[in-house]
Formats: structure tokens, sequence, C-alpha cells
């Protein structure tokens, strides 16, 4: 089974519309995350378990992006990487994801 973990929405005007679609996963403090790590990320999202192209389907469907965001159990670093544009990672701070967040 797939499934999209969360929708971002805002309101533009009077009209709520979908601003990102998000595939969300964790890890732990303390935990080394380099190169490797997110690969393996994306590996399990795109082949494994097949969220990437669910995500990727809604996100068309709403015309809007999807992303995979991986933080960090205490909330204090984040990494975003755009699935629909393919494009590689980047590595947040709490404000600098909420400045992304905004953003969108």
């Amino acid at each position: 089974m797939t499934d999209v973990d969360f929708i971002e929405w805002r309101y533009r005007g009077n009209k709520l519309v979908a601003v990102g679609v998000m595939e969300v996963t964790r890890v732990d403090i303390g935990k080394e995350v380099g190169q490797g790590y997110l690969q393996s990320i994306l590996s399990r999202y795109k082949q494994r378990d097949m969220q990437a192209e669910a995500a990727l389907n809604v996100a068309q469907a709403l015309g809007t992006k999807a992303y995979i965001v991986l933080f960090r159990a205490d909330c204090r670093e984040f990494w975003v990487y755009n699935l629909s544009d393919g494009r590689g990672w980047c590595h947040f701070s709490t404000d600098q994801m909420e400045a992304f967040l905004r953003s969108l």
C-alpha cells in the first residue's frame, strides 16, 4: 500500500490550493546523515516502497511539487529532496525549514 504523508495547503486569495505533497521520514538524534544515508532513503521511496510515484502522481494532479522531508527526531535538522525536479538534498535548520515551507 502506498500513501502520501501530507499535503501542504495555502489560501491564495479566497481559494485553498495545494502547494506541496510531502513524504516524511525521521532520523534518530545522533545518527550520522551522509550521502549514503540520503541515497538509501531515495532508493526506498523510489524502488522498494514506490511512494515516490504515488507522491508525484498526487502532486501532478494537484498542480504542485512533491518532496521527501527527512527530519531529525528533535526537529533541529531537516533535509528536503525535490522529487518533482529530481534535485538534490537541501539541509535546513529549524528556521530555514520554516522559511522553506512559507515559500511554497
